[in-house]
């Protein structure tokens, strides 16, 4: 057998802590993820953020005493001690800081969501991994819920024309509109068109906020993030020329998570990422002119990503 690949955690704010450490680590999960075991992990928090900084002290301890993680005092450390580097942190208006931080390490790098909270970061990002010549993976769980896998694979061969999402749309003051929730639905979007958006309109509803994405070549995406407290359920319908598959995310019980850490395995030990560069850098952008449109009804957007033509491989 394989010695497991050693993974480092930084930011121990979010839920995605202990649903990993369990997928993981315990065999016996019906949905456990061989391969990997975290070793190390900075606990760190965003201390002007309840949501973030209240959860670290709870997260810390599970990881220590159930998985015997060991706690350190700098990121630097956690790159140090392990194969991988998980930023992990809800705040993504750090990860820019706390990935340049790691890079002198030249562990590959996976990003929780969002990938960063702005298209300026998102590009100093890139540009510093590529330099480093560090793959860097980023992107929602959601990308690789079940039943959007088996929707896409159900069109192979086939173009995508166009695409309806929906998910819950909550809001943090600390990540700006879309970049707390509406990632999810716009990841769905960008994996299953690409990348190349150029205009987005949004409408207000009374129970949602409804996002239309419009693409050079006709095709459209539309977003509808529920805003009211009774809707938790996510989905989304795929559709080419001639046919369509609807993938129900909410109706399979294997978790996202194991999808995405079984992609993360298998791809950035071997020194790859599974999702494009350009795919993480469109997902903000279109989220960063989503929220633009929220204020001004429509927004079109500028091609952002030529100067970063070199490094979207």
């Amino acid at each position: 057998m394989s010695q497991a690949v050693t993974i480092g955690m930084i930011g121990l704010d979010t839920s995605h802590v202990p649903v990993f450490g369990k997928l993981l680590h315990d065999a016996d999960d019906p949905h456990h993820v061989p391969g990997g075991r975290i070793v190390a992990a900075y606990p760190g928090g965003a201390a002007d953020w309840p949501a973030s900084i209240d959860r670290v002290p709870g997260y810390a301890a599970e990881l220590e005493s159930q998985y015997g993680t060991k706690i350190v005092d700098r990121p630097e450390q956690v790159a140090d001690a392990a194969d991988l580097v998980f930023i992990m942190t809800i705040d993504g208006r750090c990860h820019r800081e706390l990935l340049e931080r790691v890079l002198p390490a030249r562990k590959p790098v996976f990003v929780d969501k969002p990938f960063a909270a702005s298209t300026t970061d998102a590009g100093a990002m890139i540009e510093m991994a590529h330099e480093a010549g560090v793959p860097l993976m980023s992107c929602s769980s959601l990308r690789y819920s079940e039943a959007l896998l088996i929707a896409q694979q159900a069109l192979e061969g086939q173009a995508i024309t166009g695409a309806e999402v929906f998910t819950p749309l909550t809001f943090q003051d600390a990540l700006p509109g879309l970049f707390w929730y509406g990632c999810h639905g716009i990841e769905m979007i960008v994996s299953a068109l690409g990348v190349g958006c150029e205009r987005v309109t949004a409408i207000n509803g009374a129970d949602h906020e409804l996002f239309l994405l419009d693409y050079p070549d006709g095709r459209r995406a539309v977003y509808r993030g529920f805003t009211n407290d009774a809707f938790w359920h996510y989905g989304a319908v795929l559709n080419t020329a001639t046919d369509y598959a609807i993938a129900d995310v909410s109706g399979h019980t294997r978790p996202y998570y194991a999808n995405m850490l079984e992609a993360i395995l298998g791809h950035l030990p071997q020194g790859r990422s599974p999702v494009a560069v350009g795919e993480m850098y469109e997902a903000v952008r279109v989220i960063e002119a989503c929220n633009a449109a929220r204020q001004r009804g429509e927004v079109v957007l500028d091609d952002l990503s030529e100067p970063l033509k070199g490094s979207l491989v």
